[in-house]
């Protein structure tokens, strides 16, 4: 394509067009900057965007000028695409215009590319000085980042005061930022003073953050977190441990997971171990005792691992430990991880869900059938929709909300006949027909 036609291309004024020029331009013209320039110049955001970054890419001296001009749009988009395209090489000519716009804008999205553009063009940090009162969080947190990199001399002076913001990110910028500046000694200590904060908030922001500072207490810090009272602590202590990734702090991370009481943390938790991680969460799981007589709720918390590793099979004594139980909810709690793994069961599936067909138990006799159903016994779909129609409330409650889980095509089929024959399904999207009202003998 001639340079010529890439202009008509640019006139037509045609996002997809426009776009099309541009790649047209980049493949053969890349040395015409009066191309990008014309395009600039269009000062609408549907069409300069990719313009900007060649630019930024190609001539980022040459098209300064033009995208100085833009700071002043009255269309925000158009600023924020103009400050985010700011570089080191457009300095001479960018940065009295993007101090200007430090003092006066308003919009807070512009406002928090302009702090990391002042970052990049390292601008005097008085510029600065609003956003870090600003009320906005990205603003705020952005402008901290911005003076760590553009004055390192006041930095102290300039961020202490934002560790005390309320908002955690605030805090944690300031952290990270300081950490690069300030004698490990007295990091330390001021890690020690916020970890034993009244304020939960502020515990929680450190915990998040002191697995990246390099302090050599940030081990010790951290496993005394974990015994936290607030649920924010011990989960931020448990994800900073696990991208330290050392053995010690694992340990501490899966012993918290066994004997934590809150479930939803104990959630967390497992979700922030790493697939690798099993092997010592399968130590300590053996440490524990035999898979037979362990607590029911330690068990839970076993074999539930089974459906977040990869290399599950290693939990399969504990699970088929589970299927035996006696206590109802260890078996539901098996059967919904046979049910998740159900081809690597289907050879055994009779002995996976047989003590729960005998139990008496809706929800179990209902999973067993489901199991079976799903591994390839279609008879006992039929075993399902019998309870379904039983009209006993446990029954009904316990195949409708699997098969709400399911949602297939078949399964919502069979919600729906239930529903026409008056039996009430929770949790359904489908309005089910009102039942007819009867009117009283006249």
């Amino acid at each position: 394509m001639e340079v010529l036609d890439i202009f008509k291309l640019i006139r037509t004024r045609k996002p997809a067009l426009v776009k099309h020029a541009m790649q047209a331009w980049e493949r053969d013209h890349s040395g015409q900057v009066e191309v990008l320039i014309e395009t600039i110049k269009l000062a609408d955001a549907e069409l300069i965007e990719t313009a900007l970054l060649l630019a930024a890419k190609y001539h980022p001296e040459a098209c300064a000028a033009e995208i100085c001009t833009l700071l002043a749009n009255p269309e925000a988009r158009v600023r924020r695409l103009a400050v985010q395209a700011i570089n080191i090489r457009m300095a001479k000519a960018c940065s009295q215009p993007l101090s200007k716009l430090l003092a006066d804008e308003t919009d807070v999205f512009v406002l928090a590319s302009a702090a990391n553009a002042a970052a990049e063009l390292h601008l005097d940090v008085e510029c600065l000085k609003p956003a870090l009162r600003h009320t906005d969080i990205r603003v705020r947190a952005n402008a901290v980042r911005a003076v760590a990199r553009c004055c390192p001399a006041r930095i102290q002076e300039l961020l202490e005061p934002m560790l005390q913001d309320k908002a955690l990110r605030v805090q944690n910028e300031a952290l990270r930022a300081l950490a690069q500046f300030v004698p490990e000694k007295d990091l330390e200590q001021l890690i020690s003073r916020r970890m034993q904060s009244d304020n939960p908030s502020v515990r929680a922001a450190t915990a998040f953050i002191a697995g990246e500072l390099p302090i050599s207490m940030r081990m010790p810090f951290l496993l005394e977190a974990l015994s936290d009272k607030d649920a924010r602590v011990v989960s931020n202590a448990t994800r900073s441990l696990c991208k330290i990734h050392d053995p010690a702090g694992l340990r501490a991370v899966i012993s918290t997971y066994f004997n934590v009481a809150e479930k939803s943390l104990a959630s967390a938790l497992l979700r922030q171990l790493n697939p690798e991680d099993s092997y010592i969460f399968v130590e300590l799981a053996e440490s524990a005792g035999k898979p037979g007589k362990l607590e029911p709720e330690l068990l839970m918390r076993i074999i539930a691992a089974a459906l977040h590793f990869n290399d599950w099979e290693r939990l399969l004594p504990w699970l088929m430990a589970a299927v035996d139980h006696d206590n109802c909810d260890v078996r539901l709690a098996a059967l919904q991880v046979v049910m998740q793994k159900i081809n690597f069961f289907s050879s055994n599936i009779d002995r996976m869900v047989e003590k729960a067909r005998r139990s008496g138990n809706s929800q179990e006799i209902a999973l067993s059938h489901f199991i079976r159903w799903k591994s390839g016994d279609l008879a006992e779909l039929e075993a399902l929709k019998e309870m379904l129609f039983s009209g006993r409330k446990a029954d009904i409650a316990a195949v409708s909300d699997l098969f709400n889980q399911e949602n297939s095509i078949l399964t919502r089929k069979i919600l729906e006949e239930a529903g026409k024959r008056g039996i009430y399904i929770a949790d359904r999207d489908t309005v089910l027909p009102p039942r007819p009202i009867k009117l009283p003998e006249s």
